[in-house]
């Protein structure tokens, strides 16, 4: 029986279990075909400002899935585009979902000037520029331990 290691903002993990991307996306995807068609169809821009509206908070779980769902690719992406590195499944994982509560709080593309304003996939771009970013940010910190280990 595997020991229960943590849960991170309601994502259950579990310690000594490989989840393939496939597995990771199976609980997301499943909410996501329960959901009512009126959220599908509203823009992820939308769908992050219902997160901070009161009114919706029966809806948030749904509303998160809908945005995970959505944003998969930027998680694929990291993966499968790894040059020199060996980052697992679920670090990607975890990159990914660090960014998506990066950018579901601070909503870059509400901030003047910035180039995804008034863009209608300014919430994909904003996931796959962050999720890009924070898998930059874990290797070098991995190197940087590395480093300390191995001078002392």
């Amino acid at each position: 029986m595997p020991r229960l290691l943590y849960i991170c903002r309601g994502i259950i993990i579990f310690e000594g279990v490989m989840m393939t991307l496939h597995e990771l996306k199976m609980p997301f995807q499943k909410l996501y075909n329960t959901v009512d068609d009126t959220y599908k169809e509203l823009s992820s821009e939308e769908l992050v400002e219902l997160l901070d509206d009161e009114n919706y908070t029966n809806v948030k779980n749904q509303i998160f899935s809908i945005l995970i769902y959505r944003s998969w690719q930027a998680l694929v992406n990291i993966f499968y585009k790894q040059q020199n590195t060996s980052l697992t499944e679920e670090e990607c994982y975890d990159i990914f979902l660090e960014a998506f509560y990066y950018v579901t709080s601070t909503k870059p593309w509400k901030k003047a000037g910035n180039s995804l304003n008034n863009d209608k996939d300014a919430f994909i771009k904003a996931m796959m520029q962050c999720t890009s970013s924070r898998k930059i940010n874990h290797i070098i910190a991995q190197h940087r331990q590395k480093r300390i280990l191995n001078c002392n």
